[in-house]
């Protein structure tokens, strides 16, 4: 069963680049937060564009394990693992 969508309990994210900044923290406290908060289409969206970076080329090492991190924090928190298209 998905979340409730968006968390009540969590505040939404003031602006994209404070978004970005919170997903690719590595910060649970950050990462997990910025995306319980989003709708489920919004987080699914954000969810494949953290797939590319990790596997894709052309995006920097530290991108990529940034947005790795993010993506085993996801799979680790059983109200978004069930909640992640392909994930």
């Amino acid at each position: 069963m998905l979340p409730p969508d968006p968390d009540p309990a969590v505040g939404a994210t003031p602006n994209p680049e404070q978004l970005w900044a919170d997903i690719l923290s590595e910060d649970a406290a950050q990462v997990l937060p910025a995306l319980r908060a989003m709708g489920v289409e919004d987080r699914a969206a954000i969810l494949a564009h953290l797939r590319r970076m990790a596997d894709e080329t052309g995006w920097s090492d530290g991108q990529a394990r940034r947005a790795r991190a993010a993506l085993a924090l996801v799979a680790g928190d059983p109200r978004l693992a069930s909640a992640s298209p392909g994930g």
